[in-house]
């Protein structure tokens, strides 16, 4: 099993950050554009308890299930599926999803928000934690270390630039 962690901190507070990564539509506009991210189904279960900055009609909670429509290989015109939920919801601080079927063996993606000030700067430290498997045996290993990390690598530091851009006032 690989593990994967991936930090940012923006000068925004917690509510607004964790109000937009709630939203599963939010997802394709941080993605990077060249794997064609589409919401293709979402049932959606609304947060069990209020969350300041949050539409409840647009935000997952727990129990909550999406499948997305992605490109794996750019610029090779396949598209896969990828069904999640989310396993855990904790208004403001976390959430986690799990990959239900897709491309990966397993797939684990804990997403939390923590208030830090940074000189004087009120804001939000994201942190994603993943832990993913491919399968396949010792092949499927090698994948993971020298072709999927980096990759995932790669698509958190575009991510990161795009939420920037997207959520810095």
């Amino acid at each position: 099993m690989a593990r994967f962690e991936a930090t940012q901190w923006l000068p925004i507070e917690v509510s607004k950050v964790f109000a937009f990564f709630s939203c599963p539509a939010n997802l394709p506009r941080i993605m990077p554009s060249e794997v064609h991210v589409r919401v293709v189904w979402a049932a959606l279960i609304p947060p069990a308890s209020y969350v300041p900055d949050l539409d409840m009609n647009d935000a997952a909670g727990a129990g909550s299930e999406f499948i997305f429509s992605f490109c794996p290989l750019p610029p090779l015109p396949i598209r896969m599926k990828w069904r999640a939920r989310i396993e855990e919801y904790e208004p403001g601080r976390y959430f986690r999803d799990t990959q239900l079927s897709g491309p990966m063996h397993r797939w684990n993606h804990r997403h939390e928000f923590e208030a830090e000030s940074r000189n004087g700067t009120k804001g939000t430290l994201i942190r994603d934690r993943v832990e993913f498997e491919i399968g396949y045996g010792w092949p499927g290993r090698i994948l993971e270390r020298y072709l999927v990390l980096p990759a995932m690598r790669k698509s958190f530091e575009q991510r990161q630039e795009l939420i920037e851009k997207m959520l810095r006032p």
